[in-house]
């Protein structure tokens, strides 16, 4: 038996040699299946419908075309257009891209080369730029920038000048930069930047001296913007032995008053001699020299705040006192007013008297001398007994044991040296007496000191005079108005010879002793 399929598609109609594109089932058998029983805008033009014969149109009456073949069509086209337009977009960006190539190749190879193997050498106070030409018929600008500001322009260099420029007179450990613009015609390169430092200066007055107790505190001048140091100690004057030592500026102690820098080395041998070198560093490779080799032994400490050794000054002594009046207590007021210290060679039984006076000379940083017990022997009928009295007194009151002598009558003994190099005293004399205690004068004690006041001097006076009082209130100012500060004969010794008085040594100012 035959057996029938279930569906039948694209049944060809031989009576119209046209295809019907639909499915049919069993089910729908009662269906019409022929074309003409189709929807009219369901129906395929046949063969003959398109075309009659050769080059003839079709009658009025034959079909339509489809309504989704239009549809179609439109839509190919417009994608036609599109992918034409794309084709244009592309081509338009191929040629834009091919323009700037072109430019670039042409700004490139018609650039002015840069100069080339730039170096620097800097020094403290100057700096060498050299480099090679690169190409022929180029000259150069040296532009400069320092640590401020912008480029300026500091040198032309010609096409058959030598590819060197120097700058001169610059600042020590300061940061320059360069830019080297190479120029051919009208055309210049964007320029060969180099930067530098300038290397520092050496040091200036470096000294050393106790200021605590075994101990020595490196003293210098240097202004420049440094990282820090590298310091040299030992104690072989020619530092074979030394030790190097780099601190940053977060550990030199900078003096608010004078500027000037230190550091100290602590736990040395009383006594003892050591010597030192420093030099400073702005970077890893920027140093400046060794200072010359200073040195120093460990003596007792000296307070030097506040002191410039570079700087005049004078120290103003007073002896006899302290007195019973209010004398002693004008003169300590008139020396706090004023800014300074002085020295007060006292008497051993006035400082049982007077302890508070003692007390606060000490408390103001003032240095209280012997002047021997009662002052009833002068000259060389001072006694070992005198002196160590006075000593005994004074520390009593005050705590601390006098490092300074000065005998009644200003004269000195084998026996007064000896005593005082027991007691670890100095010997004061005085380059300048103003006569206080003969004249009673306050005018004619300040015309004494204006007409002869020197750098270095000692001078003498009496905390026992109401004219003395006078004369210390208005001279001063005077002396602070003219440059000179007001120290301690400790002080000053320190100041102009690097070192504290030394015991059995007799000053009559700072640059004479004996």
């Amino acid at each position: 038996m035959e057996r029938k399929p279930k569906y039948t598609n694209n049944r060809i109609d031989s009576s119209e040699g046209s295809t019907v594109n639909r499915r049919t089932s069993p089910s729908d058998a009662s269906r019409k299946t022929s074309s003409e029983t189709l929807r009219p805008d369901r129906q395929r033009p046949s063969s003959t419908s398109k075309r009659t014969s050769a080059g003839q149109r079709p009658s009025a009456s034959a079909p339509t075309r489809k309504k989704g073949s239009s549809a179609t069509a439109r839509r190919i086209a417009a994608r036609k257009r599109k992918q034409k337009q794309r084709r244009m977009m592309l081509a338009a960006a191929a040629a834009v891209l091919i323009i700037i190539v072109a430019i670039l190749l042409i700004v490139f190879t018609s650039r002015v080369p840069e100069a080339k193997n730039l170096t620097i050498k800097s020094t403290d106070n100057s700096q060498v730029l050299t480099w090679e030409r690169n190409g022929k018929e180029i000259s150069y600008e040296v532009y400069r920038k320092g640590s401020e500001g912008d480029f300026s322009l500091v040198r032309t260099i010609g096409e058959e000048d030598a590819t060197t420029y120097t700058a001169e007179s610059l600042s020590s450990a300061t940061l320059y930069k360069y830019k080297v613009v190479a120029v051919k015609g009208h055309k210049k390169s964007k320029g060969a930047v180099i930067e530098d430092l300038t290397t520092p200066v050496i040091a200036a007055n470096l000294t050393a001296n106790t200021q605590v107790e075994k101990s020595l505190t490196l003293v210098w001048d240097d202004s420049q913007a440094v990282n820090g140091y590298d310091l040299k100690f030992g104690s072989a004057n020619d530092l074979s032995d030394a030790t190097t030592t780099t601190v940053s500026l977060d550990g030199i102690t900078v003096d608010e008053t004078t500027g000037l820098r230190s550091y100290t080395y602590d736990e040395l041998e009383e006594g003892a001699i050591y010597y030192f070198s420093i030099r400073s560093f702005c970077d890893k490779d920027k140093y400046s020299d060794w200072t010359p080799i200073v040195s120093a032994r460990v003596t007792r400490a000296i307070d030097m705040s506040g002191i410039d050794p570079s700087a005049p000054m004078v120290a103003i002594t007073f002896d006899d006192g302290p007195d019973g009046s209010d004398v002693t207590t004008r003169i300590l007021d008139a020396f706090a007013e004023a800014g300074g210290h002085a020295t007060f060679f006292q008497l051993g039984d006035h400082a049982e008297a007077q302890p508070e006076k003692i007390k606060r000379m000490v408390a103001e940083g003032h240095e209280v001398g012997n002047h021997t017990y009662d002052h009833t022997h002068m000259s060389g009928a001072v006694t070992s007994d005198d002196i160590i009295r006075a000593n005994n007194s004074i520390e009593e009151v005050c705590g601390i044991r006098p490092y300074s002598f000065r005998c009644p009558g200003g004269e000195s003994t084998d026996l007064i040296v000896d005593t005082c190099i027991s007691e670890g005293m100095s010997v004061f004399h005085w380059s300048l007496d103003t006569r206080d205690w003969s004249r009673r004068d306050a005018d004619a004690v300040i015309a004494e000191i204006k007409n002869n006041v020197q750098d270095g001097d000692i001078i003498l006076m009496h905390n026992i005079y109401s004219s003395t009082a006078d004369a210390v209130e208005q001279i001063l100012p005077w002396l602070t108005d003219q440059g000179y500060q007001l120290v301690t004969v400790s002080q000053l010794l320190q100041a102009k010879n690097g070192e504290p008085p030394l015991p059995g040594i007799t000053y009559k100012r700072a640059d004479y002793s004996w």
